[in-house]
């Protein structure tokens, strides 16, 4: 069994990017709901300040990646959404931060993936909360290099040698991922925009929707030529 996915997005149009080895980063999604104990502003000695402690959780897991990951392993931790709270003069008892890191080396990511935890665990602790931890893994898409030698002529055959590219590594995550870590797959990038237009998640985002059918056109002859090698 072998899969193959062929995503647009906002390359120069008419190209195909095909990439060997590990294509996207890795992501790790934390999800850390802060229980403190609220009450009156003018009090903080009587609370356990719960937007306090998400921001040293913030704080501290951004330094972690400074000291604990070698500064060529090409890892980031970003935090996407932070809430706490309603009114300026209320400590509130609960506090939710979401964030993920990104990474392509699996030495490193192993060690931050057991670090994160343990700082989030020692940072609201240390503050007197309690907390609730919500974390899942995606891992890195990787594109077998035996399976893209495979489809190469069908590929060239449909985008012709000259519209394939190699753009290297992608800094996105993709849930493709799953599937390429189980089956040798290949996950394909077509060109369907330009440089320098508005990305993909954009809402300014425009494509030429006359490339698309090269899209359905390299999964179906891929599939037709590998089943036909595997009939020889």
């Amino acid at each position: 069994m072998r899969y193959i996915s062929i995503p647009i997005l906002c390359k120069q149009a008419g190209t195909l990017s095909v990439h060997k080895g590990t294509l996207t980063q890795a992501m790790d999604t934390y999800i850390v709901e802060i229980q403190g104990n609220g009450g009156h502003s003018s009090q903080p000695h009587k609370t356990i300040d719960a937007n306090m402690i998400m921001n040293q959780v913030y704080t501290s897991l951004n330094l972690l990646l400074t000291r604990e990951a070698p500064p060529n392993a090409n890892v980031t931790f970003s935090v996407g959404a932070m809430s706490g709270g309603t009114v300026t003069n209320v400590i509130p008892d609960k506090a939710i931060l979401q964030g993920n890191m990104r990474s392509y080396d699996q030495m490193t990511r192993d060690h931050l993936c057991k670090r994160i935890p343990e700082m989030i665990d020692h940072v609201v602790k240390a503050w007197r909360g309690e907390y609730s931890l919500i974390e899942f893994h995606t891992p890195t898409t990787f594109n077998n290099p035996e399976f893209v030698e495979e489809i190469m002529p069908t590929l060239e055959k449909v985008m012709g040698l000259e519209n394939i590219i190699e753009n290297g590594v992608m800094s996105g995550s993709e849930d493709f991922s799953y599937i390429s870590q189980s089956v040798q797959s290949a996950f394909l990038i077509l060109g369907t925009g330009k440089e320098g237009e508005a990305p993909v998640h954009n809402p300014r985002m425009q494509q030429k929707e006359e490339i698309f059918k090269y899209g359905a056109s390299l999964h179906a002859n891929v599939a037709i030529e590998w089943l036909k090698q595997q009939h020889k």
